[in-house]
């Protein structure tokens, strides 16, 4: 069990490295192994904006963070967008959403304390989700983070990053 857990991070690791990066490209290699990884106790996204899953009821921010005022859900969770999408339009799909899962809402989401409201938005996903969105980044979690407050996923590959409360990125 140890040395499944071990090869587990291992492929994780490798496929955080290179299907989340710039180029998006996923080493056809890797593409099986997502799902075991995935599916490990090693990094569970349950509950994380999964193409079933609805939005957090609110955005908020953490002023707290080690980072400084940053976007969470309701829950505390980070949320971070990502620099190679466009305006309201995300290009975070396949490989690359089962580690970065969108934001999603079954509605309009609920702008939180110190939250510009008008900057909170939503988009449509090519898949069919409806995306949160503020200061038209389109929002995602990180699969790394596990509990409120973790922010694991602040400056992966130079491309994603947690959202300041001017819709920024950290």
């Amino acid at each position: 069990m140890r040395r499944k857990i071990i090869l587990s991070s291992l492929f994780f690791l490798a496929f955080v490295m290179t299907a989340c990066g710039p180029s998006n490209q996923v080493p056809s290699t890797l593409v099986p192994q997502v799902p075991t990884v995935i599916g490990t106790a090693v990094i569970p996204i349950t509950g994380l904006g999964t193409a079933t899953s609805t939005a957090p009821s609110a955005i908020t921010i953490n002023p707290n963070s080690k980072l400084g005022p940053i976007l969470v859900d309701d829950k505390g969770m980070t949320v971070y967008l990502y620099t190679m999408d466009s305006r309201n339009t995300s290009t975070c799909y396949g490989a690359c959403s089962a580690i970065w899962p969108p934001v999603l809402t079954d509605g309009n989401p609920i702008a939180g304390s110190g939250v510009a409201a008008n900057l909170l938005g939503i988009t449509a996903r090519n898949d069919g989700a409806t995306q949160v969105t503020y200061n038209g980044h389109p929002l995602y979690y990180f699969a790394g983070d596990k509990a409120p407050g973790d922010t694991n996923g602040e400056n992966v590959q130079t491309v994603w990053f947690a959202v300041t409360p001017q819709g920024n990125q950290k």
